[in-house]
């Protein structure tokens, strides 16, 4: 009669436990991310112009994320148009032949159309006269004025309201080439060759303008009260890519981390994520605009444990990060990114929209002046950074 006792209570235990954990599943709270009419939504790409299908197919799927996500804008960080810029003003033969060519003939989707493209130069435009882009923002060919490039740097700031709380950005777009020089020396026989950092012919062609730009630049991030301050620039502060380091990493890191602020770039034709050891600044790379992916000639140049995803290779490789690789050979991409009202996620999308990976929350600024951070040490190499290959016959 006793002994059934025992079982009958450990199977109403067992039954009780497993209740009590199918509650715990049900009641998870929901990804704020997941809806995005539920956030404040807006798009960035860069390395763009070439007129290939790398970048026709990434125009299509940043026209098709436009729509799902309901996109207020588009951040454009530099070579506009390969492989040697505008050679002529805005509303001359070759400007008006390749702004509407590469751009407007290209980003045609309806969800592109009335949202603005906050546009700054790369180092191949300014081989070619890179002013005549500033100019083509009042030209009237630039329906709707879509296209903004007012100046070598600008920012763009928006208050909204996401789910009922107010939320600020401010976006601070400055011009890598005139803070350091063209890291890249544009030869007479068309050939090009790239200049290291301790090259003495990498620096600002006008000095002034250099100064002026960055006084600017640390006065705005200063100044701030943006709940989340970014800042965009054509050169990289840290990337494993294949293009070697430039100089803004000495300029930059230590005021990004002062003021928090997020830093977006191109350059490198690849996506990486990357943030330091006790840094609160994250780096993204969305240089992938027509061609995926770089070769990771850098990695040796970036901290240990601060890749938190990279592809590299073309197609995409070699992956960094907890990733699943895609089944498909990755020709390009953009980036996007969600603001809630309590913290903000960026989404890596391969040219057809698939989601590649998404950071971690970003919170918002505390807007006080942060201590700095330590001298990185010590770098990658493969061992202690190590990469997951593409399984062979993954896509045809």
């Amino acid at each position: 009669m006793y002994s059934a006792m025992p079982t009958l209570l450990l199977s109403s235990a067992l039954a009780a436990a497993a209740a009590s954990a199918t509650a715990t599943v049900s009641t998870a709270a929901p990804d704020p991310f997941a809806d995005p009419s539920q956030t404040y939504n807006f798009l960035a790409l860069a390395d763009w112009g070439e007129d290939n299908a790398g970048q026709y197919a990434t125009a299509k799927g940043l026209g098709d994320m436009a729509v799902e996500l309901n996109a207020t804008q588009v951040f454009v960080l530099g070579d506009n148009f390969y492989s040697s810029g505008i050679h002529t003003p805005a509303d001359g033969p070759d400007g008006m032949y390749r702004f509407k060519k590469t751009f407007e003939d290209v980003y045609t989707a309806p969800s592109l159309q009335n949202i603005p493209f906050h546009v700054i130069a790369g180092n191949h435009d300014h081989y070619g006269n890179a002013s005549a882009q500033i100019a083509y923002t009042a030209n009237a060919q630039n329906k709707g004025g879509r296209w903004n490039f007012p100046n070598w740097y600008h920012n763009v700031s928006h208050t909204f309201e996401v789910q009922g709380k107010q939320v600020e950005l401010e976006v601070l777009l400055f011009d890598s080439v005139v803070m350091v020089g063209n890291s890249d020396l544009y030869n007479e026989d068309g050939t090009v060759t790239e200049l290291k950092l301790n090259d003495p012919r990498l620096k600002p062609v006008d000095p002034a303008l250099a100064q002026e730009q960055l006084e600017w630049l640390t006065a705005r991030m200063k100044a701030s009260t943006a709940d989340y301050l970014w800042v965009g620039g054509h050169y990289p502060v840290w990337a494993i890519g294949q293009d070697p380091p430039t100089g803004v990493r000495n300029i930059l890191r230590g005021l990004l981390n002062t003021y928090e602020a997020q830093y977006f770039n191109g350059h490198e034709h690849d996506f990486e994520h990357i943030v330091e050891e006790g840094s609160k600044v994250n780096y993204i790379s969305t240089g992938a605009g027509m061609f995926c992916c770089y070769a990771d000639k850098n990695l040796g140049t970036v901290p240990e444990n601060s890749i938190k995803f990279a592809s590299s290779g073309k197609g995409g490789a070699l992956w960094w990060g907890n990733v699943t690789i895609p089944d498909f050979e990755i020709l390009s991409g953009f980036t996007s990114y969600r603001i809630g009202p309590d913290s903000m996620k960026v989404y890596y999308h391969a040219h057809n929209g698939t989601v590649l990976y998404t950071t971690p929350v970003i919170l918002p600024r505390t807007k006080t002046p942060q201590p700095p951070v330590k001298p990185p040490q010590p770098m990658c190499s493969d061992a202690t950074c190590p990469h997951k290959e593409r399984p062979t016959g993954s896509y045809p």
